[in-house]
């Protein structure tokens, strides 16, 4: 298991999950956009882009789809402020690849599974978010049925860990009723 110091100085442990025919190489990542402040990511946000890092630091045949609109407080779309971040720590540009529309979590994986396919392949896809909203991202990927996909939580604060989580049993409530999972 590998160990990375994050920037707040806490040891967090990731593996990938499964060898994937041979491998441990995914074809692609899809980072789930969040909240941006200003120019800047959401602690929730960073979490998911310090763990893409850590992968794709080591899985240099990964691309990686940020993915997230503009919310109407944010200065830049998601995806902008995720791929400056990415670039900031040594990915390649060309290496990342853009979806600016999506506004939920149904959208980011729908969007980018579009994206995926202007360049179509059997790919294998791991999705990063966080912990508390793992469940309905896989949920989401598995109802879309395109792509072979593994989830790659990653952790949250606990401050925000129990409203999030509280929040996401609606959220599966009302994707179940709307025929999304």
């Amino acid at each position: 298991m590998k160990e990375k110091e994050n920037n707040r100085g806490e040891l967090w442990k990731w593996k990938p999950s499964k060898k994937v025919e041979g491998r441990e190489c995914l074809d692609f990542l899809i980072i789930l956009g969040a909240e941006v402040y200003g120019y800047s990511p959401c602690p929730a946000l960073k979490y998911r882009l310090d763990a893409a890092v850590f992968y794709l630091s080591s899985s240099l045949e990964t691309n990686v789809i940020v993915s997230g609109g503009q919310g109407p407080d944010e200065n830049i779309t998601e995806a902008s402020c995720m791929a400056n971040y990415l670039m900031n720590a040594g990915i390649s540009k060309d290496r990342i690849w853009m979806e600016e529309r999506a506004t939920s979590t149904w959208e980011n994986i729908s969007y980018s599974y579009d994206l995926m396919e202007t360049s179509p392949g059997d790919y294998k896809v791991g999705i990063v978010t966080n912990d508390f909203h793992i469940l309905r991202s896989m949920l989401v990927a598995k109802k879309l049925g395109k792509y072979q996909v593994w989830g790659m939580a990653t952790k949250s604060d606990m401050s925000s860990k129990l409203r999030y989580s509280i929040r996401e049993i609606f959220a599966l409530v009302l994707y179940k009723m709307q025929g999304k999972l």
